[in-house]
């Protein structure tokens, strides 16, 4: 996906931050990401690699950017160790594509009311 918005990237440019290069040289408008974090048990090379026990928890966490209009310009997926990290997310305005849709639920009333 890389080559069709940015076709002469090179491998030294990625040295640096990623972001500069599409802001600065290829003049993306980067509008947002959407993220997920999942809580996982970490097995394998990935908790040999994070130096962790086998089953220790960890985090999935899998980002999507986006250009306008909802194009995606990047993908990943990096692990944590569940012990060693915090999460901060600022959040902006809330932003809908369309109207909310679903069923609202009320809790009953309570009969000792």
């Amino acid at each position: 996906m890389l080559t069709h918005f940015c076709p002469d990237l090179v491998a030294k440019e990625l040295l640096g931050s990623l972001y500069d290069v599409w802001i600065k040289k290829y003049s993306l408008e980067i509008v947002g990401a959407e993220q997920t974090i999942q809580a996982v048990s970490l097995r394998g090379r990935d908790a040999r690699v994070l130096k962790v026990t086998r089953g220790a928890a960890g985090f999935l966490v899998t980002p999507t950017g986006y250009l306008r209009p909802r194009q995606p310009l990047w993908w990943e997926q990096t692990l944590y160790r569940g012990d060693a990290y915090e999460f901060h997310n600022v959040l902006g305005p809330v932003q809908t594509v369309g109207p909310a849709s679903g069923v609202l639920r009320t809790m009953p009333a309570d009969k000792d009311e």
